[in-house]
């Protein structure tokens, strides 16, 4: 990995009162997204839901999530970066606490849907506001903010479960998660959310993304398809191929997500003084063993190795695609923001979806030898990525001579 450029070296990074509210608000949307797979067996227990009918729970709020992520461009110009925010937030919380009162499949779906439809608007809003405030630094900004995520998406299960265990049910736990959306929407008033002027063409709309910000935007889908493919079938993995017990396999997802939280640490600290594009390099190699490594996996230590390397290599892919993506449109964050997030919920749909359509012709294990693929499609966009980058950046008569 080679130090960053001067230029990205020389801001100074710093933690205001408007960073400190998009990390808060990035922090609920991480805590919040989780929820229609958290309860996902309760509403099986309590209202009689098959497995398809809980399923489409964490289906809607992805599906609409993406209808979010085409339109947010447009609100943020509409309607105001902050208004958006203060949208997303009470949109999320508000359709979160609906969940948890829902009896029926319509109230419930239809719960999940608009927490996904409005909380998408979070995401969207806090990356093109931490974008346009720190400028050169945003990598450092999306680390960090992604990290407050992870914390919020580890918080969620032990709010619930704590809930579960002392007041009885886990509606409390969720309606208590559902309240730190209105929290940080109280802390929002007032505030101003930064927004840069984005360039229009002879019409008035939005000019188009470069190279730089697609080949960007699909890093983000290719770290998203590789995050939640693993995340999700993880555990059966370790249950039917590695031969866990089911409560064991689960725990030891920990081993995955605990890595997830430290990698991204350790990314926030490396973009501070190496290039971002280096960064996601080192992850993809940290991915690739650890795929090595579950290709081979026959006993525990062994799968639980591959689980680490492949928390540690996946944890920089999502923030510092998104970085990089950014980077290569900066005047126009919200729309690279937006259509990094209609990648990331297409990836959510359709990575456990392939995965397990292949693993019903040929088991698991084959199927997930798909993820190498996936892994050596980032590293040849990375590559195209460096190539046009150092294009833009070199005078034409020195890459000539």
């Amino acid at each position: 990995m080679s130090p960053a450029p001067a230029a990205e070296r020389a801001p100074a990074f710093v933690r205001d009162g408007t960073t400190l509210l998009l990390y808060a608000s990035l922090g609920v949307f991480g805590c919040l997204q989780v929820v229609p797979g958290l309860v996902t067996p309760a509403l099986r227990a309590d209202l009689g839901y098959g497995y398809t009918l809980a399923s489409l729970h964490v289906t809607a709020f992805a599906g609409l999530g993406v209808v979010a992520g085409l339109a947010a461009s447009v609100l943020d110009r509409r309607l105001g970066r902050r208004a958006v925010l203060l949208l997303g937030l009470l949109g999320i919380a508000g359709a979160t606490a609906a969940l948890s009162a829902g009896r029926t499949p319509l109230a419930t779906l239809a719960a999940a849907g608009v927490a996904g439809l409005l909380g998408t608007l979070v995401i969207v809003t806090v990356q093109a506001g931490l974008s346009d405030h720190h400028g050169e630094r945003r990598a450092v900004a999306f680390a960090e903010s992604n990290v407050v995520a992870s914390v919020g998406a580890t918080a969620a299960p032990l709010v619930v479960g704590l809930a579960a265990g002392v007041l009885g049910s886990w509606r409390w736990g969720v309606l208590a998660l559902a309240a730190s959306g209105l929290l940080v929407a109280l802390g929002a008033r007032g505030r101003t959310v930064p927004v840069r002027v984005v360039p229009v063409d002879d019409s008035g709309a939005p000019t188009g993304l470069p190279a730089l910000a697609r080949i960007g935007v699909g890093l983000v889908f290719a770290g998203v398809v590789l995050e939640w493919t693993v995340s999700y079938w993880g555990a059966t993995y370790l249950r039917e191929v590695v031969a866990l017990e089911e409560a064991t396999a689960v725990t030891a997802m920990a081993f995955f997500f605990g890595a997830m939280l430290a990698g991204r640490v350790a990314g926030g600290v490396l973009v501070r003084r190496r290039d971002p594009a280096g960064v996601v390099a080192a992850g993809l190699v940290l991915s690739a063993a650890g795929l090595a490594l579950h290709a081979v996996s026959t006993s525990a230590p062994v799968a639980l190795s591959a689980l680490l390397l492949l928390g540690l290599g996946i944890s920089v892919l999502f923030p510092l695609g998104l970085a990089l993506a950014v980077a290569g449109a900066p005047d126009r964050a919200a729309l690279v923001s937006g259509r990094c997030v209609v990648a990331g919920s297409s990836a959510v749909l359709l990575g456990p979806l392939v995965v397990g359509q292949l693993a019903d012709l040929g088991g698991l294990r084959a199927a997930l030898a798909v993820l190498p693929l996936v892994v050596a499609a980032a590293a040849g966009l990375l590559a195209a990525y460096g190539r046009l980058r150092y294009r833009r950046n070199t005078p034409t008569s020195v890459r000539s001579a």
